[in-house]
């Protein structure tokens, strides 16, 4: 069963995630503080962020191009899982906070999981093999729970089927495959950069997943690691720049304020907090 981790995706495309960062960016809300509020961004607008950015990727530097609008839209969906849950945030007693992903069973977790790839794949077959080997990839070197091992095996019947149905199996077609993945998890990233933080902070302050740059490596840009920093408040500089041309993307957060929590609970406040949308110009 380690086919689909070993042979399609090359070891260095899966990170070594622990279980504490099995969090990583996949909160049902993803959250920060400030001094008065909670900045939060549901999920499925953040991957609906990671989706533009993947459209203005460079056409020359873009493998398998064929396939590019299920590409995007894999990008585009790959949390819609969340919509749901994200609608109605919960308050955690014992941390006095809204409830993050690392707060989740594991078992609603993976339910979430199954449900947006499923939701992916009646649109396109392409775009849920690539959610499916994303989520897979949470759980790559974790044996430890009848759950996780029949979530990865249910994921890569799917896979293989998938595969199968496809013809995906040439290396072209691999190799093509790899790169889809990658881009994924990149534009994830990227979008993560924009929302789970405070816009504007210093090189030293950003926060640590992206501090030594993205770790994603493309050979068309010759592995070099791509590098982010914000310019000011509405600027960030990527280097190098694997974009068409430089691009604006708008990100809908809500500043849902501490006090209006405690008069009125996380999810009235949560619902009556308009969306506030975070301006972001990606240039070289």
């Amino acid at each position: 069963m380690e086919y689909f981790f070993s042979e399609i995706l090359s070891p260095n495309m899966l990170y070594n995630i622990t279980k504490e960062e099995l969090a990583r960016g996949r909160k049902s809300m993803i959250l920060y503080e400030t001094d008065t509020s909670y900045v939060m961004t549901e999920q499925h607008l953040h991957a609906l962020v990671s989706g533009d950015i993947a459209k203005h990727w460079d056409d020359q530097l873009f493998e398998g191009i064929a396939n590019k609008t299920d590409v995007i839209f894999a990008i585009s969906e790959h949390d819609r899982g969340w919509i749901e849950v994200d609608a109605s945030p919960l308050w955690h007693d014992t941390k006095q906070m809204p409830y993050t992903f690392q707060d989740f069973p594991l078992s609603i977790k993976l339910i979430f999981y199954k449900k947006g790839i499923d939701e992916v794949q009646e649109k396109s077959a392409y775009a849920a093999l690539l959610c499916s080997l994303h989520y897979s990839s949470f759980f790559k070197g974790m044996h430890d729970g009848e759950r996780i091992t029949q979530f990865v095996e249910t994921e890569q019947k799917r896979q293989k089927k998938i595969i199968e149905h496809l013809k995906l199996h040439t290396s072209q077609k691999r190799d093509e495959l790899s790169f889809h993945y990658k881009l994924l998890q990149f534009c994830d990233d990227m979008s993560l950069f924009i929302s789970i933080q405070e816009p504007g902070v210093s090189k030293q302050d950003v926060f640590p997943w992206f501090r030594n740059g993205f770790k994603q490596e493309f050979k068309t840009l010759e592995n070099q690691t791509i590098n982010a920093q914000w310019l000011n408040r509405e600027i960030i500089i990527l280097t190098p720049f694997p974009f068409k041309e430089e691009f604006e993307v708008s990100l809908p957060i809500k500043i849902v304020r501490k006090s209006e929590v405690l008069e009125k609970g996380i999810l009235l406040a949560y619902r009556e907090t308009p969306y506030s949308y975070r301006q972001v110009c990606i240039r070289r």
